[in-house]
């Protein structure tokens, strides 16, 4: 409806209703139109759409106190994650075996257990800083042999493809790196 045929409208009921009585019907009658109707639903489709959990909210990356994201949480790359692997927006660990997590004692020596095998011979589980289990095949270094790390991929340098950053109550950080071979951190 355009302002012409509203003015005409308005002035053809004006013999009998006021002006402000004309607006109260003429208006939401305008506003209720199919038309009008449909794009309210195109709206309300729009905003269910858009909705990614959290109160329509986009998933936040929540980092750990080494400046990485734990195993399991919610990642966008894998330059986030403690253990550098990011897979369908959660960070996944690597050489778990069947170690489980918080399998370290004050130490950091680990609980060794046939059922880890690492490469090369019987391993240590051992947690990692991303709080997920590793099984390591290296003997965890005296505290003079700490190799000082955040995530795993300061390992690689010292200890290779696989390495990992675990908790070690020993070392004066309170982790290293450990291999998933024996003798792969040059110890």
């Amino acid at each position: 409806m355009d302002r012409d045929h509203v003015d005409h409208l308005v002035r053809g009921l004006s013999h009998w209703v006021s002006r402000r009585g004309i607006f109260g019907v003429v208006v939401p009658a305008v506003f209720s139109t199919p038309v009008l109707a449909d794009a309210r639903k195109k709206g309300k489709r729009r905003r269910k759409k858009n909705r990614k959990g959290n109160n329509g909210q986009q998933p936040v990356v929540t980092f750990n106190a080494f400046g990485c994201v734990n195993v399991g949480d919610f990642c966008q790359n894998s330059g986030q994650c403690c253990s550098g692997i990011c897979e369908g927006s959660a960070c996944k660990a690597h050489d778990v075996a069947t170690c489980l997590v918080g399998q370290t004692d004050f130490t950091c020596a680990g609980v060794t257990n046939v059922d880890c095998i690492a490469q090369g011979g019987d391993g240590r589980c051992l947690t990692t800083t991303g709080n997920a289990g590793y099984c390591a095949g290296d003997q965890v270094p005296p505290a003079d042999g700490c190799v000082s790390c955040n995530k795993d991929a300061d390992c690689i340098s010292a200890c290779g493809t696989g390495a990992a950053c675990i908790l070690c109550a020993n070392c004066p950080e309170g982790r290293s790196c450990a291999g998933n071979s024996e003798d792969s951190c040059g110890g």
